[in-house]
């Protein structure tokens, strides 16, 4: 597998997710929660296209999987330097 990395915008990335997974969420009647680190910058660069796959697959698992409740999607990191985010 080859990666293709390029600058991307985490916010439409997020937008994406949101609008894919809301929808199958609503339908079983599923609360979906989205927090985002406000600290995290926008413009970040990576795989944008694996990202999304990886985290559209724990998302569907997630609806896929939850009976009642609510499913909480937290984007956060851990530290960041000029260079790299965690």
């Amino acid at each position: 597998m080859e990666l293709v990395e390029e600058t991307y915008q985490l916010d439409d990335l997020i937008k994406n997710l949101v609008n894919m997974i809301d929808a199958r969420a609503a339908k079983k009647n599923l609360e979906f929660k989205i927090h985002v680190n406000e600290n995290i910058p926008n413009e970040l660069f990576g795989d944008c296209v694996r990202i999304r796959q990886i985290v559209t697959n724990f998302l569907t698992n997630a609806v896929k999987y939850t009976q009642v409740g609510n499913i909480d999607f937290s984007v956060d990191m851990e530290y960041k330097n000029d260079n790299e985010i965690l």
